[in-house]
């Protein structure tokens, strides 16, 4: 008579605890499943700093010393940017002074990302190449004979930065501010300042 109490008392508390373990699990599962999912980071391929080939075009003003003064400048420029943010290409313009400037050049740049503004970038770069100018010929409408006064290449230096915003997925404006060194018989600087915009493939 005494065995059946305590196997009954026994079953009970295996019950209960079967029945306590069971609900705890429950709740760990509940709460597991209803735990919301970690924010996931932009990633760069959905902002502006993603690999891809680019091309833009820009115009804006110039300043070049010895005499030559403003200008009125404009090109294009194309590149791809690497995985590794790395920017390479290249650089065509045309500046129209006293003195007329005709440059062709390589670029090499690095692409940075602002995470609070992913459609922001912001490319500090080198431009290597050279640099052809003119003066404007002077013309007799009396002879009817025009006459170069002079002209010469040199090489060409153009630290420089350019920062863009992506209007669209593709699309993006921006601003271009360059400093280029002009190294020949005479070494000169100026600067550049200059609007952009352009189409990210």
């Amino acid at each position: 008579m005494t065995r059946t109490p305590i196997a009954v008392a026994v079953a009970a508390v295996t019950a209960a605890c079967s029945f306590v373990a069971g609900d705890a699990h429950a709740q760990a599962v509940t709460a597991t499943v209803a735990a919301p999912a970690p924010a996931v980071a932009v990633s760069d391929s959905s902002g502006a700093v993603r690999p891809g080939f680019s091309t833009a075009g820009y115009l804006g003003f110039d300043y070049v010393g010895s005499g030559a003064g403003a200008a009125f400048a404009f090109g294009a420029r194309a590149g791809y940017s690497l995985p590794m943010h790395l920017y390479v290409g290249g650089d065509l313009g045309y500046s129209v002074a006293s003195f007329n400037f005709f440059h062709l050049q390589a670029e090499a740049g690095y692409d940075i990302g602002i995470s609070s503004v992913p459609a922001l970038l912001i490319r500090p770069y080198l431009g290597i190449g050279f640099n052809y100018f003119a003066a404007p010929s002077i013309c007799s409408p009396i002879l009817n004979l025009c006459v170069s006064s002079g002209g010469g290449a040199s090489f060409l230096l153009s630290p420089g930065v350019v920062g863009t915003y992506s209007i669209l997925r593709n699309v993006f404006v921006g601003a271009d501010l360059r400093v280029p060194i002009f190294l020949g018989s005479v070494t000169t600087a100026g600067f550049g300042l200059l609007a952009t915009g352009g189409y990210q493939f």
